[in-house]
């Protein structure tokens, strides 16, 4: 079974997206690292990395 979510995409300059996209390889570390430094319990942090996963396929694409 397959299950496709379908975000709407955001209106932003071409300029914002570019600067996103450089700085998503930091977040997408730094993001599951943060959380697990404050203590986040194990469901937070699974949420996270779900949601990191998630966007990083969505910024590759």
């Amino acid at each position: 079974m397959t299950i496709t979510i379908t975000l709407p995409r955001l209106l932003v300059s071409t300029d914002v997206q570019r600067l996103l996209r450089a700085l998503w390889p930091l977040a997408a570390v730094a993001l599951p690292a943060v959380a697990e430094a404050i203590g986040a319990s194990f469901v937070v942090r699974l949420a996270v990395e779900i949601a990191v996963r998630m966007a990083d396929q969505a910024v590759s694409a």
